[in-house]
């Protein structure tokens, strides 16, 4: 069992390492993560304030350090590209999720226990997509995994210095695990002294940059809250929020709770997976559809115990042939609110899929993320090149029509400050976001970039590059 779950997770190291050279980040996520990593290589030192976005004012850098370090250590054998860096986590972050899951389960349930949660994570179409975007959160919560499995083993050491990962990397993801693992400790009393100072110690470790997170909450405000999507009051918002960027994946919440109904409460190992999943709850009043996602690999075990009971083959092959097939099964998804996606019922293929068809050239035929509806990643590329060679470094770059995304490509790979930014819950308040928008009306010496010809001021020389336009001032 232990050699067909690890089976599966290499074939998905494999197949993604055969698609390495026709990665590219997806915006914003995946973006603004490389320019984080940029400025770690670059200034040898951790940023605290954000000025390559939304410039020239900038902003707090509130996102915890640990996945950028990891980008920027990933970029060393490739003289600092932290473009390959990002590429070579891609690769990395769902294989070493799944064998987190798998370490957590084998820990709490046994081999064939952990076999089928690891099929049922790798099965949900939108955590494998996540992953694949390579968002820190996902990471956060295979790294949260292999924490509970150290804390319910009581190797409290090493569940502290894998908590305080979790806090490093995720500004989210770290209190829910705090938080589940003091929720256990205080139910189980042979886990209460020793848990308690576990969860106290690395939450002190973290505390700096929490401290920092306090100090600047003003700046942290919902995108609903603000009007962005429409105006939404009362119970109204609250249901929106609720669900906001849900994909819901159903027959995964049915064998999930299936296997509750069977669980034996007054079990620790049942009691810790309760705590984990209980801890995620509120982001399901903020932000609908992070609950479900960071929970699939909690849920997974619950959906596991069913299938886990069930009679296989006893010939190898064949066994590994039918849960090949249960693997790669299509499954149903209910969409919310806030994505491209129509809100309400979807099928979706399995999750196994979409490394494997990557591996076998998919990553072409999306065409650079133009097949996504994202500009093609290698026309913004010439474009970077050509705005490099005719701007200083440090000079911003005003970016006026083709939205956030595209903004956000031309800064991290012309390498050059721009004021637009990702995140619209950490847009620049009132004067700060005015006096970006009045620096672009009257730079002197401003620079233009636009999808169009609308993007360039009047009264500005511009000029056509490949798809796109850029302009000088002065």
């Amino acid at each position: 069992m232990d050699w067909v779950a690890l089976g599966f997770v290499g074939a998905c190291a494999v197949f993604l390492a055969a698609a390495f050279r026709d990665l590219v980040p997806i915006p914003p996520d995946g973006y603004y993560h490389v320019m984080v990593a940029r400025r770690i290589v670059e200034d040898r030192a951790i940023p605290l304030w954000d000025w390559w976005e939304f410039a020239p004012s900038g902003r707090p850098h509130l996102y915890p350090p640990f996945f950028h370090l990891l980008i920027a250590l990933f970029s060393l054998p490739f003289g600092g590209d932290v473009f390959l860096g990002f590429r070579v986590m891609t690769v990395l972050l769902l294989p070493a999720v799944l064998l987190g899951e798998w370490y957590f389960v084998r820990t709490l349930f046994g081999s064939r226990w952990a076999l089928f949660a690891v099929l049922l994570t790798g099965w949900d179409p939108m955590f494998v997509l996540m992953a694949l975007m390579g968002l820190p959160s996902i990471l956060a919560g295979g790294l949260a995994a292999v924490a509970f499995a150290r804390f319910y083993e009581r190797k409290f050491v090493s569940a502290g210095a894998l908590l305080f990962g979790v806090m490093a990397m995720h500004p989210g993801i770290g209190p829910c695990t705090a938080g589940g693992m003091l929720a256990f400790a205080l139910w189980d009393g042979r886990y209460r002294k020793a848990g308690m100072w576990t969860v106290v110690v690395a939450a002190l470790v973290a505390s700096p940059w929490y401290l920092r997170l306090w100090a600047y909450r003003s700046w942290h405000v919902h995108p609903l809250e603000q009007g962005i999507y429409g105006e939404f009051e009362g119970w109204a918002l609250v249901w929106e929020k609720f669900a906001w960027l849900q994909f819901l994946n159903v027959v995964m919440v049915g064998l999930a709770i299936w296997g509750m109904r069977r669980a034996r409460w007054g079990e620790s190992r049942n009691r810790l997976l309760l705590c984990a999943i209980a801890m995620y709850l509120p982001l399901l009043l903020s932000y609908g559809g992070r609950f479900y996602l960071h929970a699939v690999p909690f849920l997974a075990v619950f959906a596991a115990e069913p299938l886990s009971r069930m009679k296989w083959p006893k010939s190898s092959w064949s066994g590994v042939a039918r849960l090949a097939a249960l693997a790669l099964c299509p499954t149903l998804v209910i969409v919310g609110t806030g994505t491209v996606v129509r809100p309400g019922p979807l099928p979706m293929v399995s999750g196994w899929t979409l490394p494997v068809f990557l591996g076998f050239g998919g990553a072409r035929l999306l065409d650079g993320g133009a097949a996504l509806g994202l500009p093609r990643y290698e026309d913004v590329k010439a474009l970077a090149e050509h705005v490099r060679s005719e701007t200083k470094p440090g000079q911003v770059l005003h970016v006026n029509g083709g939205g956030r995304d595209f903004a956000l490509m031309v800064g991290a790979l012309a390498d050059r400050p721009i004021d637009e930014g990702a995140w619209e819950e950490y847009t620049p308040p009132g004067a700060r976001s005015e006096a970006s928008l009045e620096a672009s009306a009257t730079d002197p010496a401003g620079y233009y970039v636009g999808m169009s010809a609308r993007g360039i001021p009047r009264g500005v020389v511009s000029e056509r590059v490949g798809r796109f336009w850029v302009g000088k001032r002065g």
